[in-house]
């Protein structure tokens, strides 16, 4: 449901660029409608990010080029990027794979098919056929701190079906409020992150090899500027966003944040805030969310299991559990949301193990108001637990796109194993997990 942020700035960007564009979105709007509008445009970028897109896109691919033979189509994404050399030697309705950012490429290819020009050989970063034969551009762009202060993330008149967009609830596995029958309170989501990359290297995230191979490692990470993030959270709030959903906490010191909060408070911008915290949050960061943002914000950490030992081989900004308790239960004293999350199955995982999140789960829940969330694992295309499985006793079932083409993936089994338990024997753990946080507390 949620696209990525990507879309919104590769947009803006080509209209800014004097291109016609329109965002349209499949899951809101039926594909003859979009089929329909395909052609009164020279040429179709199709957002390949998440890897359970993999199959419906490659049909939409199919659909697009029997009604249209003569547009191009033009893939993008994370998981177009990871895949690219496989989808163009076996998807030959895909003309073209942009790899990494796509800002330029979008604006220079399109210029050129708008030229009539079929040598798209000095398009940076984009990879595509001549003859047949698959030719890969050097890729030599990225976006850099100074190149994003330009580029709009909330241009949501581009986007005709924004105001479907913003009343759906993403991410809605924390939210509970349906069940309490205030399903109102997380709709009109902005999901934005102010910032790229990631200093992190947790084995079951592709993170890692986005910032290696696509930012090329720089830093790490990097923040946009005060004055950009204002913009565009004001222009969202403008087009009725209420929820900012924040997934980018790559700085445990959270300085930045601090900072940026402070100048929202004086746009006055009613946000409610839901930030997934990456490392646990300081007292200063709890009391500037609360100055800031709705009583009804929600902090999210992820714990991912109840040992301590499990975890700090699987993810980066390890804590304790008594550190999370004691967190948690500060967020909860200042009025805000408490959300954790967990999982089952990690690689170096034990039977003994699950029993201590069983019991990790149970103490949470004793803190009134903590929600708690349990959810499957799966194979992250770049993710340490994809690129080195042998290193993290993992047996993956799925290696390369047409595997995740073929996937089923509405099952809740994922699609490996590990030394200590089969996909099925972690899906069972999960529901048993499940069970304990649904009648715990």
């Amino acid at each position: 449901m949620a696209m990525p942020m990507g879309l919104f700035s590769i947009a803006g960007f080509l209209q800014r660029s004097k291109h016609s564009v329109e965002i349209r979105h499949a899951g809101l709007e039926e594909s003859e409608s979009i089929l329909s509008c395909a052609g009164d445009f020279e040429a179709v970028l199709l957002d390949l990010h998440w890897t359970r897109q993999a199959l419906p896109v490659k049909k939409f691919v199919k659909q697009i080029k029997k009604k249209y033979p003569h547009l191009p189509v033009i893939i993008g994404g994370f998981t177009a990027s990871y895949f690219f050399r496989e989808i163009l030697r076996d998807v030959l309705e895909i003309d073209g794979v942009v790899r990494g950012d796509g800002e330029v490429p979008a604006a220079l290819l399109l210029a050129a098919i708008e030229r009539g020009e079929r040598d798209w050989s000095k398009i940076p970063n984009l990879s595509w056929r001549r003859r047949g034969r698959v030719v890969e551009n050097p890729r030599a762009f990225s976006v850099d701190e100074r190149f994003a202060d330009g580029l709009d993330h909330a241009c949501f008149e581009l986007f005709p079906a924004h105001r479907e967009y913003l009343h759906r609830c993403i991410y809605a596995d924390f939210d509970t409020s349906s069940a309490q029958g205030e399903a109102h309170r997380y709709t009109r989501a902005f999901f934005y992150n102010p910032g790229r990359g990631c200093p992190g290297r947790c084995s079951f995230c592709g993170a890692s090899f986005w910032t290696r191979e696509m930012l090329d490692g720089r830093r790490g990470f990097y923040f946009y500027s005060l004055s950009k993030v204002l913009r565009d959270l004001s222009r969202a709030y403008a087009f009725g966003a209420r929820t900012w959903r924040v997934s980018f906490d790559p700085s445990p010191r959270r300085e930045y944040y601090r900072e940026l909060f402070a100048r929202v408070r004086k746009k006055r911008l009613g946000y409610r805030l839901v930030f997934d915290c990456f490392s646990l949050p300081s007292e200063s960061f709890v009391e500037a969310v609360q100055k800031t943002f709705t009583p009804d914000s929600v902090l999210v950490i992820s714990a991912e299991c109840g040992s301590e030992r499990i975890r700090r081989r699987n993810r980066s900004f390890a804590f304790s559990n008594d550190a999370l308790l004691e967190r948690v239960r500060r967020v909860r004293s200042r009025g805000l949301g408490a959300h954790v999350f967990f999982s089952a199955g990690l690689p170096f995982e034990r039977a003994c193990d699950i029993a201590e999140t069983e019991t990790l789960i149970r103490r949470l829940r004793e803190v009134p108001g903590v929600g708690v969330t349990v959810c499957p694992m799966d194979l992250d295309p770049g993710s340490p637990m994809f690129e080195v499985p042998n290193e993290f006793g993992v047996r993956p079932a799925l290696r390369r796109f047409r595997d995740y083409r073929r996937a089923d993936f509405g099952t809740g089994i994922p699609h490996y194993r590990t030394r200590a338990f089969s996909s099925r024997a972690i899906a069972e753990a999960v529901e048993r997990l499940r069970e304990v946080a649904r009648h715990a507390g």
